[in-house]
């Protein structure tokens, strides 16, 4: 996307570095700020072990209930992960999406290894407001814009402008 700067997550092997942020265990919606729609936002570089934070996050939401562990997630896909910033509010917004593991596509001929598999084609959201841990707060189509993420936020990633 011209003009912004992305950051790469490192793959699954990596720790997690636990100065980037806490983790939550469960699927969350943001709480309303009226500040949120209209705060403008800052793209930020993705720290070093930001994507395996993510993972945690979004395995232990399991967003699709079908029993996803950690073992299922290879990385983050390349290139994917955003990272921005509502510095008047204090939030913290990502998004990325994650390549599931050999385990995962081996069980791809069973329903339970279909739902599971299923849960790796979307974008994935994620929020951390001043003084919480982050939360998975849903996912959305690539090549679509999700409303829980504010238009400043896409903004500062260039990323769903209308009229472009």
């Amino acid at each position: 996307m011209k003009g912004v700067k992305k950051g790469v997550a490192r793959t699954g092997s990596d720790k997690v570095n636990n100065t980037v942020g806490t983790t939550s265990t469960t699927a969350a919606t943001p709480t309303t700020n009226s500040a949120s729609p209209s705060s403008p936002a800052v793209n930020l570089a993705v720290p070093a072990g930001f994507g395996p934070l993510l993972m945690h996050v979004w395995v232990a939401a399991d967003p699709g209930n079908s029993g996803l562990v950690i073992d299922d997630v290879e990385s983050t896909v390349p290139g994917s992960v955003y990272y921005a910033e509502q510095p008047a509010i204090g939030d913290y917004w990502a998004i990325t999406g994650f390549v599931p593991s050999s385990v995962v596509y081996a069980q791809d001929s069973t329903p339970a290894g279909r739902q599971l598999l299923a849960q790796f084609n979307g974008v994935e959201v994620f929020n951390r407001q001043a003084g919480k841990g982050w939360v998975f707060v849903g996912s959305f189509q690539p090549g679509t814009c999700s409303p829980q993420v504010p238009a400043p936020v896409y903004t500062a990633w260039d990323m769903c402008r209308v009229g472009s």
